[in-house]
């Protein structure tokens, strides 16, 4: 019955030693107590160091002998020789530009138009050949010696020649005198006739037939507005051919219209007002232009009156070759300025569709 207490004694005993070995070796150090005393420091004194110019006690010297020296201007040398002049170098002439060749007409005769379809490639013409007397159809795209058909109305077509003129065949006589592409060089003697350089008769109903509207009134003498210091001071007739309607009418380029009947023609509703005042007279009535020309106030007047129809007398005076030449480069030439391009009759085709909702006819 001993044999259980001495075993437990034993280990009591055991673990008695590893925990006073455990706490010897695990105990922690103190350290060691020492006295902190403050040092004292002293400040340190920095050394003074002192900048001396030398040239200061030069030039405040006590006993007066230091002389400044004093720099002895020199007056700078010119070049005062002139330089000669640049070689004259040669006047440079600028390039003329060479007149427009223009060709003879053709010698063909439009005889017939047939129009089927809006569209043009469809509509075939009927042209006679004068020197052979031959006659064959043709279409837009087709060649008759050196020109291309491009455009065909119901009254007259529109060929393209080799050296880019446009030249126009019409259908009848009277196509050609009514068509207001051609009626800026076309004859106005019968429209127009001149008592003195300041008095014009015209007639009414003949001016009307030809110039259907204001645009084309416009277009003919080329109107616009003239400013002094930006401010409108009436209309400008621009360039214009001899024997056109503004030559006609005794205009002259750079002519400034001021006032007509009184009224001025400086405001848009002003050149409404001499509008409407126009557009109302009846035969006998007068029109009073005041314009500005070579700074110089003038006034033209026109009466309206309607001339009688001159009866044939059976008596020609037939041109002499020198006229008919002369008339004949007239033509080309008006033909050449004023000929419309494709372009351009395709605007004014579009636009009068827009307008009035189908295609003109002439």
């Amino acid at each position: 019955m001993r044999h259980p207490f001495w075993i437990a004694n034993s280990l009591l005993l055991l673990f008695g030693i590893l925990a006073g070995i455990f706490a010897s070796f695990s105990r922690a150090k103190i350290p060691r107590i020492e006295t902190i005393e403050p040092e004292v420091h002293g400040r340190v004194k920095k050394k003074q160091t002192f900048d001396i110019n030398i040239k200061k006690i030069y030039e405040n010297d006590l006993f007066d002998t230091f002389h400044k020296e004093v720099p002895v201007y020199q007056e700078p040398q010119y070049n005062l020789e002139i330089p000669p002049p640049p070689p004259p170098q040669p006047e440079v002439v600028p390039p003329v530009a060479p007149e427009p060749v223009f060709l003879d007409p053709l010698d063909i005769t439009l005889k017939g138009i047939i129009v089927v379809s809006k569209d043009e490639n469809k509509n075939r013409i009927l042209i006679a050949d004068n020197k052979t007397g031959k006659e064959n159809t043709y279409k837009v795209g087709d060649s008759i010696e050196d020109a291309q058909i491009i455009r065909i109305f119901n009254n007259k077509i529109i060929l393209l020649r080799s050296n880019g003129q446009q030249e126009v065949l019409y259908l009848r006589a009277q196509d050609a005198q009514l068509d207001p592409a051609y009626a800026l060089f076309s004859n106005w003697h019968d429209i127009i006739q001149p008592i003195d350089p300041t008095s014009y008769l015209v007639s009414p109903n003949a001016f009307v037939e030809r110039v259907k509207n204001l645009a084309e009134f416009i277009s003919m003498i080329n109107l616009s507005t003239a400013y002094q210091q930006g401010v409108s001071v009436g209309c400008r007739i621009g360039d214009f051919t001899a024997e056109s309607l503004g030559d006609q009418l005794g205009l002259k380029p750079g002519d400034i219209v001021v006032a007509i009947n009184n009224i001025p023609a400086t405001t848009t509703p002003e050149r409404l007002r001499i509008y409407k005042s126009v557009t109302a007279m009846k035969e006998g009535d007068s029109i009073a232009v005041i314009l500005i020309r070579q700074n110089q106030t003038e006034t033209i007047h026109y009466t309206l009156k309607n001339f009688a129809e001159k009866k044939a007398s059976g008596i020609t005076t037939a041109p002499s070759p020198e006229q008919q030449l002369k008339q004949k480069t007239d033509i080309l030439r008006q033909k050449h300025k004023f000929a419309p391009t494709i372009d351009e009759l395709r605007k004014q085709e579009k636009q009068l569709m827009i307008n009035h909702g189908h295609i003109p006819r002439s």
